[in-house]
């Protein structure tokens, strides 16, 4: 198994590096670029203008240059502070940045995958499969290619965690709110904390989050927080209008409503299987003899419920698999519902141009009734062995 994630891992960097060496990808052609443009207005003097799309557009146009951005834009969809705190990369190059981004990401996703290795307590043996087949999961490299802020939030959602194990729970909760950054993946984790009355969690997340959108406004102004609060309302009715948004890319309910269902039905649908998320998820979190599940069920309700979810931001299911694997008696039915996870993200980009099925959602949603479905062990007592991976991993690879 592990030379087999080795492999799947060689494959993917091997097929970057060539589209690169083509000019279909490189930094000028990733996700960064807003960022970048993002960055460079408040860098300029002109933090007011972060969701004023001709400006935003013309910024981007200048740091591609010769490329050209598809639609003239790639609008920039997050709050004022982290176009802020982006700030001094915009002094560089675009390349440079890009650099020091992914050198950053790199550290974080290094940090965040110790971290993991901690919660789900695996022996020596099995340290080189876990490693090879976490970074092999295609949306951590397409995180990283792309130099995106989803590998940021797994670090925030996992750091979360750790504190929370700790009963560090005002730290929990003011490093929770960067998940302001997307909104969407804050509100299931909210529920989970309110429902176990972690209180001090939420008076965290809440001052973190005040904190942080005021800090702000010393270099954009109070209207950028309602050009945030605006943007994110037009966002939501996005489809081919802006790059990247079309139904098929979208690996959340919204996404698959609209690849499915008809305008005038898809925004009902989605709705409804929003509300009924979040009440399954308040009823399994009230069930759960382990929070850590709950907390790894909010994770993927977030997902489910985001107006807008891109493959890269599937590199939170990371969390859930480990808590699943620390949490659940840990057997073949287990570890092959994670291998149908890891398949179902390459897998669904395929799937998506004949069917009108979002795989990878029903990919989340099988996983979330999974942990619904199996009780939690009992945690392991202090003294004994760390749980292996290896006889399950060997028992899926024979």
């Amino acid at each position: 198994m592990t030379a087999l994630c080795l492999a799947v891992l060689v494959a993917m960097v091997l097929s970057y590096a060539s589209l690169v060496s083509s000019g279909d990808a490189g930094p000028r052609k990733s996700d960064f670029v807003p960022y970048y443009g993002a960055a460079s207005l408040v860098f300029a003097g002109h933090g007011g203008q972060l969701y004023n799309f001709s400006v935003v557009g013309s910024a981007e146009r200048a740091a591609v240059r010769p490329f050209h951005i598809p639609h003239g834009v790639m609008p920039y969809l997050y709050p004022p502070f982290f176009a802020v705190a982006l700030a001094p990369l915009a002094g560089l190059p675009l390349p440079v940045a890009f650099l020091l981004w992914f050198v950053l990401n790199c550290a974080v996703l290094a940090g965040t995958l110790l971290a993991l290795r901690r919660v789900i307590r695996i022996d020596r043996h099995s340290s080189a499969l876990y490693w090879a087949a976490a970074i092999s999961f295609f949306p951590v490299l397409l995180g990283l290619a792309q130099g995106q802020v989803s590998i940021l939030l797994l670090g925030v959602i996992t750091g979360t965690y750790r504190w929370l194990q700790q009963s560090r729970n005002g730290l929990a909760g003011a490093l929770l709110s960067l998940l302001i950054i997307k909104p969407a993946y804050l509100v299931p984790i909210l529920l989970v904390l309110v429902l176990h009355g972690r209180w001090r969690t939420i008076v965290g997340c809440a001052a973190g989050a005040a904190a942080l959108m005021l800090s702000g406004v010393p270099f954009t102004g109070w209207s950028a927080i309602r050009g945030f609060a605006g943007t994110l309302r037009q966002a939501g009715s996005w489809t081919t209008q802006i790059g990247g948004f079309e139904p098929k890319w979208n690996d959340s309910m919204a996404g698959w409503a609209q690849l499915a269902l008809p305008v005038g039905v898809s925004g009902a649908v989605t709705a409804a299987a929003v509300a009924g998320t979040l009440i399954a998820l308040a009823v399994f979190t009230l069930r759960a003899h382990d929070w850590s599940l709950a907390y790894a069920a909010a994770v993927i309700a977030g997902l489910l419920i985001s107006p807008h979810v891109l493959a890269h931001d599937l590199v939170l299911l990371l969390l859930p698999a480990c808590l699943a694997l620390r949490a659940l008696p840990l057997e073949v039915r287990l570890v092959g519902a994670l291998a149908f996870l890891y398949v179902s993200v390459p897998a669904g980009l395929v799937v998506v141009a004949f069917l009108p099925i979002q795989a990878t959602v029903v990919a989340m949603i099988v996983f979330a009734l999974y942990l619904a479905r199996h009780p939690a062990r009992r945690s392991t007592p202090p003294g004994t062995q760390p749980m292996s991976m290896t006889t399950p991993l060997e028992e899926i690879a024979c």
